[in-house]
């Protein structure tokens, strides 16, 4: 089992952690270098220095009182990807949070991102210190 901590919030199927470069980098550049699980996220595998520089970055926006989670199957409590809020820097306008996920191949169609998902949202509105504006969120799911 990695462990960054604690179970920052939890779905009937993930433990859901709060995100930790050391506890779950190198796992998660796995997903990010699969060229398939990437095509509808940056349309190409990432290099390591890449998925390292996210990684941090999600590590640090912990710092503001919510980021993405490690999510992890219950049943098992095998990482399966990155499930929750990041901030879109590059977007115009205020308040600017972004719902995301990038899971494993072995994972998708089993409705673990959009559970995940779920309840990032009602984290950001009900739990986390700091109110969002919308919640931006691209629901492209491969086939």
């Amino acid at each position: 089992m990695m462990d960054s901590g604690g179970v920052d919030s939890q779905t009937d199927r993930l433990w859901l952690r709060k995100w930790s470069h050391d506890g779950y980098g190198d796992v998660y550049a796995e997903i990010l270098a699969d060229p398939v699980a990437m095509r509808f996220i940056s349309g190409e595998a990432l290099p390591r220095e890449i998925s390292d520089e996210i990684s941090l970055r999600s590590e640090r926006l912990w710092d503001e009182g919510f980021g993405p989670w490690a999510a992890l199957l219950k049943d098992g409590d095998r990482f399966v990807g990155r499930i929750g809020l990041s901030r879109l820097d590059d977007w115009p306008g205020d308040q600017k949070i972004e719902v995301g996920f990038e899971l494993g191949r072995h994972y998708w169609n089993q409705g673990l991102a959009t559970e995940g998902a779920r309840e990032a949202v009602r984290f950001g509105f009900e739990v986390s210190p700091r109110r969002h504006g919308p919640l931006a969120c691209n629901r492209v799911s491969p086939p």
